[in-house]
């Protein structure tokens, strides 16, 4: 399994993450820069990961 990249996309402040893990490191990042978006698959997150990202990100914050 590679390790997850946060990677920007063109010029936007957005980051998709379409494999089946998220680090605790990158919930970090995700948790201190609260001005950008995210967009993953539900399943990548944990119940804590997904309460404390969507509290800090609020309608930045999509999980599907």
């Amino acid at each position: 399994m590679r390790p997850v990249q946060i990677v920007p996309i063109c010029n936007y402040d957005a980051y998709i993450i379409v494999n089946n893990t998220l680090t605790g490191k990158a919930v970090a990042y995700f948790l201190k820069y609260t001005n950008k978006k995210f967009i993953c698959i539900e399943r990548v997150l944990d119940t804590i990961k997904k309460f404390n990202l969507k509290h800090a990100l609020d309608k930045k914050f999509v999980a599907f």
